[in-house]
């Protein structure tokens, strides 16, 4: 059993996969498997997994049909075998050769944690813009005081910069939501789980792009309207 499953819920785009899959195999901390969920309409992402290599830590799986998000993350999650769950988005990846390691001495460090998050850096190459987006102390204290808080603004940022426990039996993503998805599952995770603990460590770079789903949801007023009174319901 590896000690993290890095899942990436793969969908076209070759070369963001690449980028993603090039930094993790750079990592110091090598007890991990990498399972790829590929929710493509084609071959493309199989046969670039298979010209790849890396076979003996690769597992790739092609969706029969597609499962959009989050439902494709939640896949990815599920043939995971870690102790461990390191969500990497296929347009994110590592900051640098430490950075898995750092993630997961989050957990190992603080055992009472279901969730961890360390810095990430949201890099627009079509602006040349960065942004880092850091859960500092007094944010943490705020949010595990009280998860609901995380609807106030998300200052934990992307999946991508989270690691967390592998429970079997929990689904990680509401498939009913596409903008709050990611504040729902953290706020669920602490809630129920464990609490949360963050690391100032640069851990993972976002890429932003035009390419991007939530590019289309953050101005759609409905979609942020009905997911956050769903969930003010069920928190």
């Amino acid at each position: 059993m590896p000690k993290v499953s890095i899942c990436i819920p793969a969908y076209k785009h070759i070369d963001f996969l690449k980028r993603a899959l090039d930094s993790c195999f750079i990592q110091e901390f090598t007890d991990f498997e990498v399972v790829i969920t590929d929710d493509s309409p084609n071959w493309d992402v199989g046969d670039f997994i298979l010209a790849y290599g890396h076979n003996d830590k690769i597992k790739y799986y092609k969706n029969d049909v597609s499962l959009g998000t989050p439902t494709n993350w939640n896949a990815s999650i599920k043939k995971a075998e870690g102790l461990y769950i390191k969500i990497l988005h296929h347009d994110d990846w590592f900051f640098d050769q430490y950075s898995l390691g750092c993630f997961v001495d989050l957990l190992d460090n603080n055992p009472s944690a279901a969730v961890g998050f360390l810095t990430s850096v949201k890099c627009c190459f079509e602006k040349n813009e960065t942004e880092i987006i850091y859960p500092n102390k007094s944010w943490l204290e705020f949010l595990n005081s009280n998860p609901y808080n995380l609807l106030y603004g998300n200052a934990i940022g992307s999946p991508s910069a989270s690691i967390f426990r592998n429970y079997p039996e929990f689904q990680y993503f509401d498939q009913k939501l596409k903008w709050f998805v990611d504040v729902e599952a953290y706020a669920n995770l602490i809630s129920t789980k464990g609490n949360c603990v963050a690391g100032s460590e640069k851990g993972i770079y976002i890429g932003i792009s035009k390419r991007q789903i939530t590019n289309d949801l953050e101005n759609n007023e409905d979609v942020v309207i009905f997911e956050l009174f769903y969930c003010l319901r069920i928190f």
